[in-house]
């Protein structure tokens, strides 16, 4: 095995999306930094998917950033 015998794991779920929604997964150095409330206001800010991954990471390392950071974002739109 490439990581000297470890065995690495997942976590998985699976939700139910509509067009619309934002769909927000993350590390805790977003959520150990900023509060619910906090990343609800700019995950709602009505900005692009990639303005608002910056600010999110950018108010978190602003606000201590003790960890390393990760977000992604998906902004679900109608499909076909």
């Amino acid at each position: 095995m490439p990581w000297g015998g470890d065995v690495w794991g997942a976590d998985f779920s699976t939700a139910t999306v509509t067009p619309g929604q934002r769909l927000l997964i993350c590390s805790d150095g977003l959520t150990g930094e900023l509060t619910d409330q906090q990343i609800a206001a700019i995950l709602n800010a009505d900005h692009s998917a990639q303005e608002t991954v910056d600010w999110l990471i950018h108010r978190s390392l602003r606000s201590g950033g003790r960890d390393n950071v990760t977000v992604v974002l998906v902004d679900v739109k109608e499909g076909n």
